[in-house]
């Protein structure tokens, strides 16, 4: 019985390891977990992030924060993917703001504090660190080159 249970177990950690080597996502740069660890220290608890709805979020799995949308397959495959407040319509806003610096909606809709403009962001949003920058209703607050938050004033 020994044998049989060791060897399933072996089979287990063998497809593990082998999913861990062809599947090539990478985690969270180190400009992410030193970001996360700033959200920690500096910012509410509960405070709301804009940030994009990728499988990994700096503002939520290292600094522990809520985010507008989290990653869209599980909520899109879980129901949350009809009526006003679904996930479309929540990557819609999370867009807006990074195409257009506009945070009104993100701030009224959803009480949004925060924008993580890390290197996702900025690569997908080139242009939104220049808005951001321009707006006067956002403030930088953290700036590193791979990695800056901006706070919504208003």
């Amino acid at each position: 019985m020994f044998v049989i249970i060791a060897f399933i177990c072996s089979i287990t950690s063998i497809n593990t390891l082998a999913h861990s080597f062809v599947n090539k996502n990478e985690g969270y740069k180190y400009s992410d977990y030193l970001a996360g660890l700033w959200i920690i220290s500096n910012t509410p608890q509960k405070s709301v992030f804009v940030t994009l709805p990728t499988i990994h979020s700096a503002p939520t799995d290292i600094g522990g924060r809520l985010r507008i949308i989290s990653y869209i397959n599980w909520p899109y495959s879980h129901g949350f993917n009809i009526g006003q407040d679904n996930v479309f319509s929540r990557v819609e806003d999370v867009e807006n703001v990074y195409k257009t610096g506009n945070t009104t909606l993100a701030k009224a809709k959803y009480n949004a504090k925060y924008i993580f403009y890390g290197s996702e962001e900025m690569e997908k949003y080139p242009e939104a660190g220049d808005l951001f920058n321009k707006s006067g209703y956002i403030r930088l607050i953290y700036n590193q080159p791979k990695a800056k938050i901006y706070e919504i004033l208003q």
